[in-house]
């Protein structure tokens, strides 16, 4: 193995997420942290960046990829060991997150100097992928409504937080069910193929359930 895979790999370990280092009951005042820190960043931007790259794309791009990798590792937890406390702390940061995207897909200042640049000089020099990353910009700019008047992009925010909600509650609705379905088979004959350490964990839970077969 060369020395660039190993460094590679061990970039790829260090920066995996903590899960066991994550606290519930912080979630929520750490996410508020992120989205104070995101908001003076959009206002410092938004009214006084050049339009450039360097100036106007980067530091949000850095901010929100920290934002991301914060929140990713929540949500995931949120899916795979759905807990009372996680849920709740999850369900509090859910319309916030909402509130902030939208936001800043509505920030005209904002919008505007994406424009710019994507009409400037410097654009065309920018890498193919820096360029995307400018057109899908734009995109979501006008996917938000940021051309909308103030009263609809009130409403739009409202409908955006509500459909997140609904989403969510879907998903909870979707995992309970799930949690909840059980299977009882007495019949052994129906387990031909199951390896004999799963048919054990089946009778181990049936045991424990004070049942009679595999669970």
């Amino acid at each position: 193995m060369s020395k660039s895979t190993i460094a590679s790999s061990i970039k790829t370990v260090l920066n995996r997420p903590s899960f066991s280092s994550i606290d519930y009951a912080n979630i929520e005042s750490a996410l508020d942290d992120y989205l104070q820190r995101g908001r003076a960043l959009i206002e410092n931007i938004s009214a006084s960046a050049e339009p450039t790259w360097q100036e106007l794309i980067e530091p949000e791009e850095s901010l929100h990829d920290e934002l991301a990798r914060f929140w990713s590792p929540v949500s995931h937890l949120n899916s795979v060991v759905n807990s009372d406390d996680l849920r709740d702390a999850f369900n509090a940061c859910l319309p916030k997150l909402s509130q902030y995207h939208t936001e800043i897909g509505q920030n005209l200042s904002l919008f505007e100097k994406t424009q710019t640049l994507a009409n400037s000089s410097a654009y065309k020099e920018l890498s193919a992928a820096r360029q995307r990353t400018v057109d899908n910009r734009l995109r979501d700019f006008k996917l938000s409504g940021v051309a909308l008047p103030e009263q609809q992009k009130k409403r739009y925010m409202e409908i955006t937080m509500r459909l997140s909600e609904l989403q969510n509650k879907f998903s909870e609705n979707v995992l309970d069910s799930s949690n909840a379905w059980e299977k009882l088979v007495d019949d052994e004959s129906l387990l031909a193929g199951i390896p004999s350490h799963a048919k054990a964990a089946a009778r181990e839970r049936a045991e424990k359930a004070e049942k009679e077969g595999w669970f």
